[in-house]
């Protein structure tokens, strides 16, 4: 233990008296695994994105969109649990003309909700249609608006208690009654979609009739835009995934031999340039194994800085990269990248050390360092 520890101490030091040409080390690894990374938390982003789409329980479902102006539609007169989304596209004068589109959501809606810097609107707020609006960060951005300020639609003041980090521009999320409350005095469609979840062995085609019928009844100027039934479009999207789930994971594999490459290339070119330097330890009675550790012990430091490296500047990149809504950076990316790459780089190391046995101490003494 404590030789491997002189050698450790050594190679670090060795590293630091070279350490421009380490840093160029450095970069090398750190661009051969960006795409790695990339391709990794690309195939993850589909699995997270799987799981909550399999928890909504969706294919136990059915999903009924329409247009009405009235709000009344929203109250189903079925013994079914569902949750109801209300959208509308609202453009305001005061705020430079733009469009926001605006949604109201129920409890179950808001509860879906992530990536909320502040706070979310709670449960109470919902069920008592209080005066609150979660805005899309951009929007907050263009209009600079703060967490705590009060903005006005059609006379009512609203509180913006949370910002949603999202894609959608111009976006805003209200209580579903509050929705209402904001525009009771318009006469406007809006479209809403209801998801109704399906008791035991109970038809979805009939209750998407029931709940269409319910909605005439409520409001016969509604306008039905579709009535799905939840299990075709859960197996649909099952069927899409699986086929960016391959995509996804040949561009990591491609992305994954090309790291291999660019390690091979840099571990074996590293290793024929200080071929000389390692036939004189040799020869001063430094052994196979222990070239072989100091070996080690460089790659995995330079490794290490690399991942360290690419995680600081993963969540920047998918940013500027604009990749959000496709790449996911989590825990399970970190890991799989650490054991990876480590293992890798350690293999690689290891399979050159041995091929230094091929060679005899006379002829790497002939060698030219550089």
């Amino acid at each position: 233990m404590e030789k491997v520890r002189y050698l450790g101490y050594q190679t670090i030091q060795h590293m630091l008296n070279l350490k421009r040409r380490y840093f160029l080390y450095l970069i090398s690894f750190y661009v051969g695994l960006l795409l790695p990374v990339l391709c990794i938390g690309s195939y993850q982003f589909i699995d997270s994105s799987l799981d909550s789409y399999a928890f909504d329980k969706t294919k136990d479902t059915a999903i009924i969109d329409w247009f009405s102006q009235s709000f009344e539609t929203a109250n189903l007169d079925i013994p079914n649990e569902y949750s109801i989304k209300v959208r509308y596209q609202d453009t305001f004068l005061n705020w430079d003309n733009v469009t926001f589109s605006i949604e109201g959501k129920d409890e179950k809606g808001m509860n879906a909700i992530s990536n909320i810097k502040g706070r979310r609107i709670t449960e109470e707020e919902v069920k008592q249609a209080s005066p609150v609006v979660l805005v899309s960060d951009e929007g907050a951005e263009k209009n600079q608006w703060q967490i705590g300020d009060i903005i006005q639609i059609n006379n009512y003041k609203l509180e913006i208690v949370g910002v949603i980090e999202t894609d959608i521009q111009n976006y805003m999320v209200m209580p579903l009654g509050t929705m209402e409350k904001v525009y009771t005095d318009k006469q406007v469609n809006m479209q809403y979609t209801g998801t109704i979840m399906l008791q035991e062995n109970e038809n979805a085609e009939q209750l998407a009739r029931l709940v269409t019928s319910d909605i005439k009844e409520k409001d016969e100027k509604s306008e039905i835009l579709s009535s799905t039934i939840g299990a075709e479009v859960y197996r649909q999207y099952i069927d899409s995934v699986k086929k960016w789930k391959v995509l996804r994971a040949g561009l990591a594999l491609g992305a994954t031999i090309f790291f291999l490459i660019n390690e091979i290339i840099i571990i074996i070119g590293k290793m024929n340039k200080d071929e000389r330097t390692i036939g004189i330890k040799m020869a001063l009675g430094t052994s196979i194994y222990e070239v072989g550790i100091c070996y080690m012990i460089e790659i995995v430091v330079i490794t290490l800085l690399a991942d360290l490296l690419v995680f600081l500047t993963m969540k920047p990149l998918i940013k500027l990269l604009s990749l959000e809504s496709i790449v996911i950076f989590n825990k399970e990316v970190v890991f799989v990248t650490l054991i990876g790459s480590i293992a890798t780089s350690g293999i690689i190391a290891l399979m050159a050390t041995r091929n230094l046995k091929k060679h005899t101490i006379s002829s790497m003494l002939k060698t030219e360092g550089a």
